[in-house]
């Protein structure tokens, strides 16, 4: 496991954090105590929405991140989400 704790990434998690003082886990909806401190599994983690290692050029796209539990994060792994629109209308 890669922690990245650059400048850029603090700037992106204050960013997140204003606008959103009390997160919410990007993956399992839960309440994300910012008191934990890694590495601990329930401690915030700034998640990509597209992985990294498959769209390098958004690793900081404000954009393209949000929070997660660390734990979430790392069971995630580099797997797209492609989130689901409802049920096809017609098979064509």
């Amino acid at each position: 496991m890669v922690r990245r704790s650059s400048g850029r990434y603090a700037t992106l998690t204050a960013q997140l954090l204003k606008r959103n003082p009390r997160p919410r886990c990007y993956r399992c909806g839960q309440p994300i105590d910012t008191a934990i401190k890694y590495p601990d599994p329930d401690s915030m983690s700034l998640e990509h929405i597209k992985p990294v290692s498959l769209y390098p050029q958004l690793e900081y796209d404000p954009l393209n991140v949000t929070l997660s539990h660390l734990g979430c994060n790392i069971r995630a792994g580099n797997k797209l989400d492609i989130p689901a629109h409802g049920t096809v209308s017609q098979q064509w």
